[in-house]
């Protein structure tokens, strides 16, 4: 699988293992096993500490989608809107 930058460029990383999953992903930088592409709120602490070390790269990863699922209706409850928008405004203030 590769990296996906946003200036179109995408890097081919050789790996002995893959996750799809971020917490994985840290834990496994944790160990020293690999680099890996994490958002910074999830490991600011890990940097702060020395766990972990920010490397700095020329190009910035591609942003990632994050798709919102549930029970198709007509016309969606109410409460299946307000958990979409916060939702929204959570990821927003990630960014």
């Amino acid at each position: 699988m590769p990296w996906r930058f946003k200036q179109q460029q995408a890097v081919q990383v050789k790996s002995s293992f893959k996750v799809n999953s971020g917490n994985m992903a840290k834990a496994a930088a944790l160990k020293g096993l690999g680099y890996a592409i994490l958002p910074i709120h999830a490991c600011q602490e890990d940097i702060n500490n020395g766990s972990l070390i920010n490397i700095k790269l020329d190009h910035e990863p591609e942003d990632l989608v994050l798709y919102a699922f549930y029970a198709g209706r007509k016309y969606p409850l109410e409460k299946v809107k307000v958990f979409l928008e916060f939702l929204k405004s959570k990821c927003i203030e990630l960014m």
